[in-house]
């Protein structure tokens, strides 16, 4: 039977010094840009996936060339990007 292994207790060189967490939405700049298409599409009347696929790659390519708000996601997570 597998048993884990003891979880590191302080940080040095290859470790961490905490877990990240599983799942923590507000660190994922993505999850402003999903919403922002969700908002869109939200109320389209679809009558099969290749028209809601349309209207999601449509507002994909829409945000692709306002910067500003992605920047704006990335800004509300308080995350940097290292350039």
């Amino acid at each position: 039977m597998w048993r884990p292994g003891p979880r590191p207790r302080a940080a040095g060189p290859g470790r961490l010094g905490q877990r990240p967490p599983t799942y923590a939405p507000d660190l994922n700049p993505q999850e402003g840009i999903w919403s922002l298409v969700k908002r869109n599409i939200g109320n389209v009347a679809a009558a099969d996936l290749s028209q809601i696929t349309r209207a999601v790659k449509r507002k994909l390519k829409m945000l692709q060339y306002r910067p500003e708000v992605i920047d704006g996601c990335l800004a509300g997570t308080g995350l940097v990007l290292d350039a």
